[in-house]
């Protein structure tokens, strides 16, 4: 018995020490430490978003992961699956573009990014068809346009009229003496003015052949926001009223010989005055509803004949401003103007401003002037003249046996003379 217990004593050290390497050894091979290691909460995050499908809480979870998880596995596994959860869903952007999208300029930049995403080859290619078919008709319209884009040189088209005194021509804008062409059918091989007005154009187009001939345009109530598109043109006569035109610049280089010009109700950024006075042999300008406060500065408009600035700001301290610049000046409209009134202290004002003056408001000044009785041609035998047929004017009368002109000259005894006629007859009743 003392033998066995002795052989114990020494067996049960020795059984120990067994334990404690073995526990020893397990420790070693799990951390190389001998202690278990504890997972980062970061890289629990990180796995998960790993089986996840969401590219940004993937990203998130990346960023979150590297400073702390150091050169662990999962890393670099998350990066593999975070680049082709991207490329997954830039080819699902990108397909949907190509459905969706029918500007060029998008579509463009759809595919741009798409590409730096690493979508799929067959997908960026169908995009890029895409896109080419989009671009092949803008630039086809392009090509169209260049085709029909003005002359760059003035000389490059014939002049119609160039032969036709200055006064004929004057007579022809004023009298309206020429062919209308819509722009349907065949264009005139005559001078004719080209009526495009109220269709929403951004620019002019006439077949080169056609463009020597168009002596008048109308392209009021369009979107035209420079002249640059329009001319350079022989025009005579020219309407681009309410047009978003910000100014006129270049107007004299564009249209040398325009006796005509309608800029009515174009909100200019300031009033073109010095541009105008550039155009030499301007005869008539209405700028009704222009916004305008002041008149010409210093260079005068020397050609003008007729004035219409109804509907703008001109106040009666203005008037004076206007002395000399319009020394030819005959007809004269400022209705709705703040200066604008029946007086006669005005209408002698506007006399000695403009002495060339004959028409001031839509009326005659030759009813402010008395005139003799037996002088005034037509006046007895008009006054004499049976009444009009009854049937056919029954309501109507001559206004100018009245002391005022008739606007009509199937109700005017002596339409010819009804200037005259009807200051006598003001003059008659002691009126001027």
């Amino acid at each position: 018995p003392k033998a066995k217990a002795q052989a114990k004593g020494v067996a049960a050290p020795k059984t120990k020490a067994k334990v404690k390497a073995k526990v020893k050894a397990r420790g070693k091979a799990s951390d190389g430490t001998g202690t278990q290691p504890t997972v980062l909460p970061e890289v629990i995050e990180l796995r998960e978003a790993m089986n996840g499908t969401d590219v940004s809480r993937l990203q998130t979870a990346i960023d979150a992961a590297r400073p702390a998880a150091g050169e662990a596995p999962e890393l670099s596994q998350a990066e593999e699956r975070l680049e082709h959860l991207t490329a997954q869903a830039a080819t699902a952007v990108l397909a949907k573009a190509i459905e969706q999208i029918d500007d060029a300029a998008e579509l463009k930049k759809a595919i741009t990014q798409a590409k730096w995403a690493g979508a799929a080859e067959d997908v960026v290619r169908a995009a890029k068809d895409k896109l080419s078919l989009l671009t092949e008709v803008p630039r086809a319209a392009e090509e169209r346009q260049e085709d029909l884009a003005p002359p760059k040189i003035l000389n490059d088209l014939r002049d119609p009229w160039e032969e036709m005194p200055l006064e004929d021509q004057w007579t022809r804008v004023v009298n309206e003496e020429w062919e209308v062409f819509d722009g349907d059918g065949t264009c005139p091989d005559v001078p004719f003015l080209f009526r495009a007005a109220g269709q929403g154009l951004t620019t002019f187009e006439c077949e080169w052949d056609h463009r020597g001939s168009v002596i008048a345009l109308d392209l009021a109530e369009n979107s035209i926001a420079e002249l640059s598109v329009i001319g350079p043109l022989h025009l005579r006569s020219l309407s681009i009223a309410n047009n978003p035109l910000p100014g006129l610049s270049g107007v004299a280089e564009s249209f040398p010989k325009l006796l005509s010009l309608d800029i009515s109700f174009v909100e200019f950024d300031s009033f073109p005055w010095e541009d105008l006075a550039s155009i030499q042999q301007l005869r008539s300008l209405c700028a009704e509803g222009c916004g305008i406060s002041e008149l010409p500065g210093e260079r005068p408009l020397p050609a003008l004949r007729k004035l219409d600035l109804q509907e703008n700001e001109i106040e009666e301290d203005g008037l004076e401003d206007a002395r000399g610049k319009f020394p030819r000046l005959e007809v004269l409209d400022l209705r709705e103007n703040p200066c604008s009134c029946d007086g006669v202290a005005y209408k002698k004002l506007m006399g000695s401003l403009f002495p060339h003056l004959t028409s001031l408001d839509n009326v005659s000044l030759a009813a402010f002037r008395r005139v003799d009785l037996d002088k005034v041609h037509g006046l007895k035998e008009a006054m004499a003249r049976e009444e009009l047929d009854p049937d056919k004017y029954h309501d109507e009368s001559c206004s100018c046996l009245e002391g005022n002109a008739c606007v009509f000259p199937e109700t005017c005894k002596d339409w010819k003379n009804r200037d005259a006629v009807a200051a006598a007859a003001r003059a008659r009743k002691g009126t001027f």
